[in-house]
């Protein structure tokens, strides 16, 4: 099981691995640093992926305010993860 913890405010993802056997043990595999002129505008405080690949529904906002484009990251249960660019305003 892996947990990906979204910190819009540092602008940071973090991959997590998480062992239940025989105790809850968790190990950091990976940090992503957004680049300069990315946000993260909405987003869940964390997303976990199962071992079977499953995941929630979610929708994650990015935004590149000084190219005025802003993405739509959407998750399904069977794992699919989309991409689309949202009509700028």
């Amino acid at each position: 099981t892996f947990v990906m913890r979204i910190d819009a405010a540092a602008k940071r993802l973090q991959l997590v691995a998480i062992e239940t056997n025989p105790v809850v043990q968790e190990s950091l595999e990976r940090t992503i640093w957004l680049p300069d002129g990315l946000e993260i505008t909405q987003a869940p405080a964390r997303l976990t992926v199962l071992p079977t690949g499953e995941l929630p529904p979610a929708s994650i906002l990015l935004e590149a305010p000084v190219f005025q484009r802003l993405f739509r990251v959407t998750t399904s249960p069977s794992g699919i993860v989309h991409l689309h660019e949202e009509p700028s305003t």
